[in-house]
């Protein structure tokens, strides 16, 4: 007879500990910024081993190997790594260090890695000219560059890399090897309030970029508010696609690792691809940029790869209605914020359901942190009703340009900082954003919205997927309203088009056109590196709009 099998106890799975602090607790620790947000978000977190992060982008990690999933502990030790391979360099508290990249996660990975040795990261968009990027780099004083061989060889051929100190090329390391292993604990730096933890930079649609500061509290005053609201009851999954070199690429990454979400972080940003990875990952959240969503509605995604999608942001420029419309069908909501890199955080929330979509360029009420104004040029407050200058106060503010004051400072009024935009309140206290500053455009009549002008057409003519309006020399010293349209059909007849857009823009009781443009192709319309259309290059290449002859393309 055969003795008994002894088997083996079963034991239930260990649980993982309890967060050393509540949700309540971090967004009140005064020790809380973006200098500590890995250390923070390990404190909060409930299950550091579950999956955290995928990067669609593959990361060099510690053992040689590049991957692209890591549990909130992987991560850390990661960014340690990091942290510890730049000390070996040479890079200590506020050393400066250009970082410029293709664009993905590797961004946020070196401000995290940078920031909590208290060094300054400056992150460089990777679709910015050499020439650009190499003057962002001696304007901040950077001690380095961290590149790939991509843009090393662009900085090359452009000229500008012998002056540059090269301290790692991404796509030619590897292994990460470092003389002490990851950073310790106790080694990482402990920032005051006002410690600059990142520079960006603008989206240079209006000129040269500015080397936006961002600190150590203001990157996080946001997210404070927005800690002590209800949480999920599952586990939210976001999907970030924005530049992941922008401030707003480090923003949301920041209240992923401060919300426990999971984030899934593309380096591709077009609408097509976004479709793509909303199909496969199935998120809760996805924030984009408004030229994303632009793509994403003219593909007209279904309501069943839309479906898992329950909340939309948009921060930068606000979006059109036209391109909220189908990403709200399904039932989600889209958060329309109006932003920028100065103003460090969306200061406005107008939330979009499929009952609600608008086409006047409402942006909503301010967030609890901003405190905002309406101001005429002489710096004093207009009434409601009127248009005036976006001006803001509060937390999340840049406090300034590096090594540019004089920018900075001609960019206050009356004590607010201008942001740049004209808007207007609305009698209930509701926000409208009419243009840019320096897009508006100055006609014989008055002034002309362009972006008032372009929603009315957006909203107006289905067959458009997306449109521009500028302003050009008319020849006797004012400008008239000229309209690129971008039809769906590539061989959509110009002269309709015409008609149909003079129609809506005076049923909309807005100024009329003075010419016409079709782009066949997106390629026609010239976008900055973040996916802005630069309306100053586009006003070059207008400016014979008036004088054209040929009917089919402008008239």
């Amino acid at each position: 007879m055969n003795a008994p099998t002894a088997t083996a106890p079963q034991t239930a799975p260990t649980a993982p500990p309890a967060p050393r602090m509540t949700r309540e607790e971090l967004a009140r620790a005064s020790t809380l910024g973006g200098g500590s947000l890995l250390h923070h978000a390990l404190a909060v977190s409930a299950d550091p081993g579950a999956p955290f992060l995928h990067s669609e982008h593959p990361l060099l990690g510690p053992d040689g190997v590049r991957r692209r999933d890591f549990t909130l502990t992987e991560l850390d030790d990661l960014a340690r790594t990091w942290s510890a391979w730049y000390l070996d360099r040479g890079i200590g508290p506020h050393d400066r260090v250009a970082v410029y990249l293709t664009d993905s996660f590797e961004d946020v990975l070196h401000f995290l890695a940078l920031s909590q040795i208290g060094a300054i990261p400056v992150l460089v968009n990777g679709r910015l000219a050499a020439e650009t990027a190499a003057g962002l780099y001696e304007r901040t004083g950077a001690a380095g560059l961290f590149t790939d061989s991509v843009h090393r060889d662009a900085l090359r051929t452009a000229g500008v890399l012998d002056g540059l100190t090269v301290l790692g090329v991404s796509d030619e390391m590897s292994a990460l090897g470092t003389g002490a292993g990851p950073l310790a604990d106790a080694d990482r730096f402990r920032h005051a309030p006002g410690d600059p933890v990142l520079i960006s930079h603008s989206s240079g649609t209006t000129g040269v970029p500015k080397a936006v500061i961002w600190t150590h509290e203001g990157s996080v005053a946001a997210l404070r508010e927005l800690l002590l609201l209800p949480q999920p009851a599952e586990r939210e999954v976001m999907l970030s696609a924005v530049p992941q070199s922008h401030q707003a690429g480090a923003s949301f990454a920041a209240g992923a690792l401060l919300f426990g979400a999971r984030l899934i972080a593309l380096a591709d940003r077009s609408g097509a691809h976004v479709a793509a990875a909303i199909a496969e990952h199935r998120p809760h959240t996805v924030v984009a940029f408004a030229q994303t969503y632009a793509e994403l509605a003219a593909l007209e995604p279904s309501d069943e790869v839309l479906a898992s999608v329950e909340r939309w942001f948009n921060t930068g420029d606000s979006a059109h209605g036209r391109h909220i419309a189908p990403l709200v069908r399904a039932g989600a909501v889209f958060i329309d914020g109006l932003g920028s890199s100065e103003l460090g955080f969306a200061q406005f929330g107008q939330v979009t359901t499929a009952d609600t979509v608008r086409h006047d360029r409402c942006i909503g009420r301010p967030h609890p942190w901003a405190r905002v104004a309406v101001l005429r040029e002489d710096g004093t407050e207009a009434p409601r009703g009127e248009a005036g200058l976006l001006g803001v106060r509060g937390p999340t503010l840049t406090p300034g340009y590096w090594n540019d004051q004089d920018r900075y400072y001609r960019s206050r009024l009356g004590g607010w900082f201008v942001s740049g935009d004209v808007v207007r309140e609305g009698e209930d206290g509701t926000y409208f954003h009419l243009d840019r500053a320096v897009d508006v455009i100055h006609t014989a009549h008055g002034p002309a919205y362009s972006l008032l002008m372009e929603e009315a057409l957006l909203g107006a003519l289905p067959d458009l997927d997306d449109c521009t309006v500028v302003g050009v020399p008319d020849g006797a010293g004012a400008e008239s309203p000229v309209a690129v349209l971008r039809p769906r059909d590539p061989d959509a007849d110009a002269e309709r088009l015409r008609t149909a857009a003079a129609k809506a823009l005076a049923e909309a009781g807005l100024p009329a056109l003075a010419a016409v443009r079709v782009a066949r192709t997106a390629g026609e319309v010239p976008l900055g590196p973040s996916g802005k259309v630069l309306k100053r290059h586009l006003r070059l290449q207008l400016a014979d709009a008036l004088t054209a002859t040929d009917p089919g393309e402008t008239s």
